[in-house]
């Protein structure tokens, strides 16, 4: 995670359908590491202020803008939208953008977008599907932090020359005559 940003992502969803995606989303990423005060979330980063003006730097001073999308979200899309905004922002700034798709979608229809924001059709992103939620995770955790990708590779390495160590003293173990208790403690029988 990067200290030159204020925020690691921010978490961009239509209310209406995307609001129980967006928490998902912010639990998940505390789960793995990510405090919760570098995730922009405008029901948990926003008190009093100017909505749209604190909307404006939180998109500026993130990493990553992570857009929700959900089924009909981008029915009966109004300009004035905060949402629209959000994208619009994260476009005209350059953002890294990482659609996540729900509700089965696979990708975005640039017919149902206003014209300014068809370029986010062209994103590649990624697909929950809820019976490879893990694979979810890791691939979610993969675009935001491509590093991390390799930290799971190295660990799954690591249980994978674990678990081939603990088969050799198995072996071992029972060639000489010895036997494994309480994990790795090897006594002699």
């Amino acid at each position: 995670m990067e200290n030159n940003y204020k925020y690691d992502v921010f978490i961009s969803y239509r209310r209406n359908g995307g609001s129980e995606r967006a928490e998902l989303l912010k639990l998940i990423l505390e789960k793995y590491g990510y405090n919760h005060s570098r995730i922009f979330m405008d029901t948990h980063s926003i008190e009093s202020c100017n909505f749209k003006q604190k909307i404006k730097e939180a998109i500026c001073f993130s990493k990553d803008f992570l857009l929700i999308i959900t089924k009909g979200c981008f029915d009966s899309v109004k300009e004035e939208d905060y949402w629209i905004f959000e994208i619009k922002e994260a476009l005209s700034l350059g953002k890294r953008i990482i659609p996540i798709f729900f509700d089965g979608i696979e990708s975005i229809d640039s017919k149902k977008l206003p014209e300014e924001l068809t370029a986010i059709s062209e994103i590649n992103g990624i697909i929950y599907h809820p019976q490879y939620a893990d694979a979810f995770y890791i691939k979610l955790l993969s675009f935001i932090n491509p590093s991390f990708t390799n930290i799971e590779k190295t660990q799954r390495s690591n249980k994978n020359l674990l678990l081939a160590l603990i088969c050799f003293i198995t072996k071992v173990s029972h060639t000489l005559n010895w036997a494994i208790t309480d994990g790795l403690k090897v006594v002699n029988l």
